[in-house]
């Protein structure tokens, strides 16, 4: 599969951050930029968009160099966080408003295409309304609308669902998966929320201090992180030092037993729903334990158990 962005060397300054990045983005691929608040996510964003200028380096799309090219020449569509939605129009004037400031489209196409791209979105019978009288999704599903509606080469999304509910935002995410599915538009997707970033994407830059910590796929950086940093960040790890060596062990790979390798107290239990998260007292530690909480209904704090670690990442893995 061909690159559809590269990014060479890409460097920009303030005065108490700076980014340093090189990565490639495949054709059609869902390629998030995950990382910490402060991290340098948007503004690398802002940069592949042409809303902000690079000190150094170059920028690539389809091998062809648009490092300095003007945002609106540069065929790149964006979802911002708030949508961005222009109040003063309804549904079907900020999908077609992409096409209105294009010359040579006339009426009757523009109308074919805003209501053709409505019906693929489910937004047919809003078209009429405006941005206040629509709901979240809807919103999110006119945004992408009007990002598509250009024929974007690449669509940029910057944290479009952090603003919203937890239900909302997993009935969402599954639409964006069917979404990518159906066009193949490549997607260059801003978060924090690994849960978001490890559902939807086909790879993952995490990004750390402005630099590019580890690019893989989801599974390879929950299964092989290779930094400190993203063994820290990616899911929930206890970092033990027993018998002078450093282990990493994720909280579902403690398991709880009759007997077992490594003997606790249980200091406390914090109930998540269908999982509970168990906090077992050693003399090496407080090491945490992830289970259903069907498995642990007979657990009390105070009570001593044996445990041992399924699968253990050493600090080189």
């Amino acid at each position: 599969m061909p690159d559809k962005l590269t990014l060479i060397n890409i460097t920009k300054t303030f005065p108490h951050f700076s980014l340093k990045v090189s990565l490639a983005v495949k054709d059609g691929e869902f390629f998030s930029l995950l990382g910490p608040s402060g991290s340098g996510k948007t503004t690398l964003l802002h940069i592949i968009g042409g809303f902000v200028a690079p000190d150094n380096g170059r920028i690539l799309k389809n091998e062809i160099d648009i490092t300095y090219l003007p945002a609106d020449k540069r065929n790149i569509g964006i979802v911002f966080q708030d949508y961005a939605l222009f109040p003063y129009l309804t549904v079907y004037g900020n999908i077609a408003f992409g096409l209105k400031i294009k010359k040579g489209i006339s009426k009757k196409e523009i109308d074919r295409k805003v209501r053709e791209v409505a019906e693929t979105f489910g937004i047919a019978k809003i078209l009429n309304k405006y941005p206040d009288m629509i709901s979240g999704g809807e919103k999110q599903r006119t945004a992408l609308a009007r990002a598509i509606i250009v024929k974007p080469d690449v669509l940029l999304m910057d944290e479009p669902l952090s603003s919203l509910d937890a239900k909302i935002r997993e009935k969402l995410m599954d639409e964006l998966k069917k979404f990518h599915k159906e066009f193949g538009v490549t997607i260059i997707y801003v978060t924090h929320d690994q849960n978001e970033a490890m559902f939807l994407s086909d790879r993952v830059a995490l990004i750390n201090n402005g630099q590019i910590d580890q690019i893989s796929t989801p599974l390879e950086l929950y299964e092989h992180p290779k930094t400190p940093f993203a063994r820290s960040f990616i899911g929930k790890m206890n970092v033990l030092h027993i018998q002078g060596k450093t282990i990493y062990v994720r909280e579902e790979n403690v398991k709880i037993k009759k007997s077992g390798k490594y003997r606790g107290i249980v200091e406390k239990i914090f109930y998540q729903g269908s999982t509970a998260e168990i906090f077992i007292n050693t003399d090496f530690g407080t090491v945490k334990a992830l289970d259903f909480l069907r498995n642990i209904r007979q657990l009390k704090i105070g009570q001593s158990v044996y445990f041992d670690f399924e699968e253990v990442l050493n600090g080189n893995s």
